[in-house]
């Protein structure tokens, strides 16, 4: 794809956000994502700030005492869970809240997007443990924020939904589909909110490829390939379980084996990710 489409799609996408009056990043997760950048984090000052956002730190609890964290008892208060869970899982589970509460009120098609790209950032945060040089928050992000687009397209034709069902498997032509109707991509769209929310760029770049058929050589960052892959085959895992019905098409399969092959691991991982990845979408 040439520069000019792409400047060109970018210009359709950051219309089609702003025609949807999405919000910018909450102020209390950027504050956030900065004390943990630095060099010891102070967990009672991150407890702080996310409890200054009401909306935020309620949607965090809530997230935190569902069924798919499984905790023993309910967390009442954003302290304790960030002593419970941790900082790392602690910051996934506050950025799913803040992207999450940016498009409510949710619609029927929402609660399953969600589903979905939380499931699909644990399946590639998972695969990360067994990727060299990979985060795995980086990877939680790329899962989280990869289709995001997609919400910003149902807000623009109610019958997307139906589109993107097909996006785990058609992974090519559901981009040629969307360029039809808007002109831009729900990837590029995607992106455009990544860099909205200054994720990093390794992962924004990630994010554009990741509906790519092949590993794409022109890319020398080994971090945006490894991400790249990731996302692909997390994408193709969860989609599989999610919609047992939608045969894969070549391109789809192509894509999973190839992400295999540029990550060097072998299907007993991916047993494994899709053990857990039905795990979660069950409860």
């Amino acid at each position: 794809m040439s520069g000019g489409v792409i400047e060109e799609e970018i210009r359709a996408a950051k219309k089609m956000i702003a025609a949807v009056d999405i919000p910018e990043m909450p102020e209390a997760l950027t504050q956030f994502q900065t004390e943990m950048r630095s060099d010891s984090p102070d967990m009672e000052r991150l407890a702080e700030i996310i409890s200054t956002d009401i909306t935020l730190s309620g949607m965090v609890l809530q997230l935190v005492n569902s069924a798919k964290y499984g905790l023993p008892s309910k967390i009442s208060s954003i302290q304790r869970a960030v002593v419970v869970l941790g900082l790392s899982t602690m910051r996934n589970v506050i950025l799913s809240a803040a992207l999450r509460n940016t498009f409510a009120p949710g619609s029927e098609f929402q609660e399953l997007f969600w589903d979905q790209a939380n499931a699909c950032a644990k399946a590639a945060e998972a695969m990360a443990h067994s990727i060299e040089g990979v985060s795995p928050d980086d990877a939680f992000a790329i899962g989280l924020f990869h289709d995001a687009g997609a919400l910003v397209c149902e807000r623009s034709h109610p019958r997307y939904p139906e589109v993107f069902r097909h996006a785990h498997s058609a992974i090519d032509t559901i981009l040629g589909v969307d360029r039809k109707m808007f002109k831009t991509t729900h990837i590029v769209i995607s992106h455009q909110l990544a860099k909205n929310w200054n994720l990093p760029d390794h992962v924004c770049q990630a994010i554009l490829l990741s509906h790519v058929v092949g590993c794409d050589e022109d890319v020398d960052d080994p971090a945006v390939r490894a991400l790249t892959a990731i996302i692909k085959a997390s994408n193709y895992v969860v989609g599989t379980v999610l919609y047992p019905e939608i045969a894969p098409k070549q391109e789809g399969e192509q894509a999973f084996s190839g992400s295999l092959e540029e990550l060097m691991v072998d299907e007993s991982l991916i047993e494994e990710i899709r053990y857990d990845v039905q795990r979660f979408l069950s409860v």
